[in-house]
């Protein structure tokens, strides 16, 4: 599998020039300029390029209903030209960014092209996910991502432009998913712009995102029995995130996300956070810290039917300054915790299942909230079901490691142990 990381980075500035002598009015202008971070191939079991493709002469003509730019002689257009020739992003991911630009100000668009190929045998399915690490410029800017069709591209008339907030780039993009049959391309424009009425409050703003190709094992192919399905849940390689922002946009969007980095939530008011796709988190021996809950920043509430794993690492609650009701981690689907540290103090409830299925492995559980009404884990509802393998609870005084109220039978320890007093149940 191979993964393309680009970055977008804008920086904007406000001049104010004053033209006394024609109205006595103000007019303000931003210029901006755009960078790349980095990008990345990242080789695996399926094998896809991608190349990126600049306005230039002699390539590809798109034509894109409600897109405006100026020719050479200033006239207003909606054909864009391409280089003939795209910057191939396997062998010279670094050499060219997705943005890069100078004196981008108010109504300036812009707009690249990207090919992906499949040069494997099997079929391939295909995702974009931006992660955006400074936001600061994105209230300005707006943006558009179009697929073209997969056969011919060239001359094709796409939809009409749509003009999306920046805000919504990372959700827009990464729901959109594309198969790749063998030696099969798809063409991509990605679209942008700033808005023409931004003001001046944008000096010195800039707006940083990455942006990954994933690729995963597509489902045309049939399995040794003649089933076809067997491969349909194929998974995409772990996103990396090492900001709270990013965390923040990624637990909204679901999928394999990886910490990159230790990552603090205390100070970010992003949650909480629903997870309403299937989503493994691994911290990958990192820690994560947040707030405790009480729908203020610190809670994660899986839905029913998703299921959210979170692994290999530690998860640390802190106060939050309001008195805590609210599980940390409350799950209505399904919620496995595996080789986790989770710690915290001054919270009544650290995980609760509530009718859906717990899986709890390997997993260290403590809490310094003393007083009775005070649990670890919380395990209810009648259809609630519970698995509890080699894990260690440490209680506050008066506090109890779990609390059930499912049905006994629907409730398996083994190999757990229990420092302080062990349960309060029905």
């Amino acid at each position: 599998m191979k993964a393309t990381k680009r970055a977008l980075i804008v920086s904007g500035f406000t001049l104010l020039v004053c033209f006394a002598l024609l109205t006595g009015t103000t007019f303000a202008w931003l210029t901006d300029s755009v960078s790349n971070k980095g990008n990345k191939i990242q080789s695996g079991a399926l094998k896809i390029s991608a190349s990126l493709y600049s306005q230039g002469e002699n390539g590809i003509d798109i034509t894109i209903p409600g897109y405006s730019s100026q020719d050479q002689d200033g006239e207003d257009q909606e054909t864009v030209v391409f280089d003939q020739d795209g910057l191939d992003l396997t062998t010279s991911p670094d050499d060219q960014p997705l943005i890069e630009e100078q004196d981008f100000g108010p109504g300036s668009t812009q707009v690249k092209m990207i090919r992906v190929s499949n040069e494997e045998d099997l079929s391939a399915k295909i995702n974009f996910r931006f992660t955006v690490e400074t936001d600061d410029l994105t209230n300005a800017l707006w943006f558009d991502f179009i697929p073209l069709d997969k056969a011919d591209p060239e001359g094709v008339k796409t939809r009409t432009l749509v003009k999306r907030p920046m805000t919504e780039l990372s959700d827009v993009v990464s729901a959109q998913e594309f198969s790749l049959a063998s030696g099969q391309d798809q063409y991509f424009l990605f679209v942008y712009g700033m808005s023409d009425n931004a003001g001046g409050g944008y000096q010195g703003k800039k707006f940083v995102a990455d942006v990954s190709i994933l690729a995963a094992q597509g489902g045309e192919e049939v399995d040794g029995f003649g089933h076809s399905s067997y491969d349909e849940n194929a998974s995409y390689d772990a996103v990396t995130v090492s900001t709270a922002l990013q965390l923040d946009q990624a637990l909204r969007v679901g999928g394999n996300i990886k910490l990159g980095a230790d990552i603090d939530m205390t100070e970010y008011d992003g949650g909480p956070w629903e997870i309403s796709q299937d989503t493994i988190l691994d911290l990958d021996g990192k820690q994560l810290t947040m707030k405790n809950g009480n729908g203020s920043g610190g809670q994660i509430i899986v839905s029913d039917p998703v299921s959210f794993t979170i692994k290999n690492g530690g998860f640390t609650t802190v106060p939050n300054g309001s008195p805590v009701n609210k599980a940390v981690l409350q799950s209505y689907g399904t919620l496995v915790l595996e080789n986790m540290t989770i710690g915290g103090g001054d919270v009544h409830n650290l995980v609760e299942a509530e009718n859906g299925f717990l899986t709890m492995t390997s997993c260290k559980v403590s809490s310094t909230k003393q007083g009775t009404g005070t649990w670890l884990v919380t395990i209810g509802g009648d259809s609630t079901e519970a698995v509890l393998t080699n894990c260690s609870f440490e209680t506050g005084k008066e506090s109890a490691a779990l609390y059930i109220t499912s049905p006994a039978e629907q409730v398996q320890l083994a190999g757990c142990t229990i420092n302080g007093q062990p349960m309060d149940s029905h």
